[in-house]
């Protein structure tokens, strides 16, 4: 009970250290009702929810990245919003954030809290066993194939310095390349697994950390944020889970570290292309989500049909069927929106997992499925959570399902986020399945 007083203590104090230095600025206060907005926001998701790597979480933190983050700049800025329509708004960008925002996440919050039942599965891994030589031969075996992949890719695209001009574009010319990139490509990917598999038996060693360090540097190169993100997530699951867990607020000072390497990365990206000196909050394709969102709260059920389930089905059959509604002629729904709001931008633009919840109904899909959704997901958090004890399963499987549950949420690409993190799944489900069937000496459990 002190612990929970003393999150909400901290929480009113910041709030109220916070206003005192926005108005002795003379800062627009408007600002102020913003933050008073998101701040009950996260003193309710830690009364809810104690586990800070947990998907409420996620979900939490995704809607401050993305609906905090750039309307608070044109808030503080006292500008107008850019946004993708051309036509007048019916309700202002702010009010329907709010909406969008409240008619997301609680409904999901109310979904995750009403399923607690689930039987206790702690031993259905209790046998897991593995040979430590075996392990370090499969570490050695994958290293060596990331190392591989990444010089393929490189004299595929050209060298290092093309590489690294061609980061955006890469996303894009990969899945338009042959079999042995793709393959690349998806080891790459997989750069985090080697690090995990050795977190899990040594823990928190030197020997860890220079491989670590190696495969950081590695996807700086192919700049894949997500990739770099996912090397550091399991020592952050190992350290909570295994030697001591942080508090919510904590857990909200890291994420934004994360944040700030995320958009260095990115800053390193725009500073070596043609996009050179944009400022990433106001022009930075990493923050038009919340732009996207918008035009879809003001297009679909407007001068849009709703979709009314169809992005549930694979693209084959909407193709199939000639129900694609324009949407399926390009690699994802994000390119396709964009085609129609925002023609002369070169990729697509995500518009998340609730937008899409929105596009099949509005509001009242919205709410529903935003319910459905919180249920799926505590449902499959508690399958992890009651296998922890075995470290090897949960550092490899745990952290990728926390990348993709984030991925998956902020892209909201129903079947595309299915199909290519599914590979990397089978992948990752293999390499364990062989590490805990082979031996070549003393098992370790």
């Amino acid at each position: 009970m002190l612990k929970n007083n003393s999150i909400i203590f901290y929480g009113i104090f910041i709030f109220l250290l916070f206003a005192s230095g926005l108005y002795f600025a003379e800062v627009n206060l408007n600002i102020l009702l913003w933050c008073f907005f998101w701040i009950p926001l996260f003193l309710l998701t830690s009364k809810v929810e104690k586990i800070v790597l947990s998907p409420l979480w996620i979900v939490f933190f995704y809607f401050i990245t993305y609906f905090f983050i750039r309307p608070g700049f044109y808030l503080l800025n006292e500008a107008q919003p850019f946004t993708f329509n051309s036509y007048q708004f019916e309700v202002d960008p702010i009010l329907s954030t709010f909406l969008y925002v409240s008619l997301a996440y609680l409904p999901f919050m109310f979904g995750y809290t009403v399923y607690n039942g689930f039987k206790d599965q702690k031993n259905k891994l209790d046998g897991e066993s593995y040979s430590e030589s075996f392990l370090m031969l499969v570490i050695i075996l994958l290293e060596i194939a990331i190392i591989f992949s990444g010089l393929i890719l490189i004299i595929n695209f050209g060298g290092i310095s093309n590489v690294i001009s061609l980061q955006s574009a890469l996303v894009k010319e990969i899945p338009e390349s042959g079999f042995i990139i793709k393959l690349s490509f998806i080891f790459i990917l997989l750069s985090f697994l080697p690090p995990a598999l050795m977190l899990a038996r040594y823990g928190f060693k030197v020997r860890v950390f220079l491989l670590v360090a190696f495969n950081v540097l590695l996807c700086l190169i192919f700049g894949r944020r997500l990739a770099i993100i996912s090397i550091f997530v399991p020592f952050a699951v190992y350290y909570y889970f295994y030697i001591k867990r942080f508090s919510a607020f904590t857990g909200l000072i890291m994420y934004i570290f994360a944040l700030l390497l995320l958009t260095s990365i990115v800053a390193f990206r725009i500073s070596n292309s043609a996009e050179a000196g944009k400022s990433i909050i106001e022009e930075s394709a990493e923050f038009f989500v919340w732009d996207m969102v918008i035009t879809i709260i003001n297009s679909f059920g407007n001068d849009e049909s709703f979709r009314y389930g169809l992005d549930f089905l694979p693209k084959q059959l909407l193709l199939f069927w000639g129900l694609d509604g324009g949407l399926s002629e390009y690699p994802s729904i994000g390119e396709s929106l964009v085609s129609k709001y925002f023609p002369i931008f070169g990729a697509g633009i995500p518009m998340g997992i609730f937008g899409l919840f929105y596009m099949q109904g509005g509001f009242f899909a919205l709410v529903l499925l935003s319910f459905l959704f919180g249920v799926l997901c505590k449902y499959v958090f508690k399958y992890f959570i009651e296998r922890s004890n075995n470290k090897l399963f949960f550092l490899t499987t745990f952290p990728f399902f926390i990348i993709t549950f984030f991925h998956f949420v902020r892209v909201g690409d129903f079947w595309r986020i299915i199909i290519s993190q599914g590979r990397i799944f089978l992948a990752i489900y293999l390499v364990y399945f062989i590490i805990n069937r082979f031996r070549f000496n003393k098992s370790y459990g």
